[in-house]
């Protein structure tokens, strides 16, 4: 492995969530055969990489659903956020709807999915259930889908100006220079 990108998991403290990170990518290092690998491989971990926010929002989820946060004395989500992740907890909700929407939209059937917790947040307030058991999730994903051009990479930014549903007329005018646009 280049040296730069490696560190030996027995330098990092057990308790150091690193650690295990570490681990598995010295058991790579160590059963894959470089640079015989099938491509196949190497892409599989690194597209599921990109879906790592999921495994994250389930596990927080888990997390303050069961309140599981008590058995260590924290006495609520927040506080268990703040002390032990230093992350917000309106920062991890997000994260939890995030995963919420990607796996609603596994569960439509899509393959392609927002990669990033910054993709998947635009789409939560359509990760809502009407009286009749419908949710718009999958049309506006699907509409991304439809409107992102070939080759182009889908961003949050584009998701947000491809599901703004504010009407022209009544969207804030922004100032170019010194004129109106």
């Amino acid at each position: 492995m280049n040296p730069a990108l490696y560190i030996d998991p027995n330098s990092v403290n057990e308790s150091n969530p690193l650690r295990k990170i570490l681990e598995d990518l010295a058991l790579v290092e160590t059963e894959w055969e470089w640079p015989y690998v099938a491509y196949e491989n190497v892409d599989t971990e690194i597209q599921s990489g990109f879906l790592s926010y999921i495994r994250i929002g389930y596990f927080l989820d888990r997390m303050r659903y069961h309140k599981l946060y008590k058995t260590q004395g924290f006495k609520s989500f927040k506080d268990y956020c703040l002390k032990a992740l230093r992350k917000s907890a309106n920062y991890c909700t997000k994260i939890i709807s995030a995963a919420q929407v990607c796996l609603n939209l596994a569960a439509a059937g899509f393959e392609q999915l927002p990669n990033c917790v910054a993709q998947a947040l635009p789409l939560v307030k359509f990760n809502t259930v009407n009286e009749y058991g419908n949710s718009t999730l999958a049309e506006k994903w699907q509409k991304v889908l439809d409107e992102t051009p070939p080759n182009q990479p889908i961003t949050s930014t584009q998701i947000t100006e491809i599901l703004d549903e504010t009407p022209p007329e009544t969207k804030p005018q922004q100032v170019i220079g010194w004129k109106l646009a």
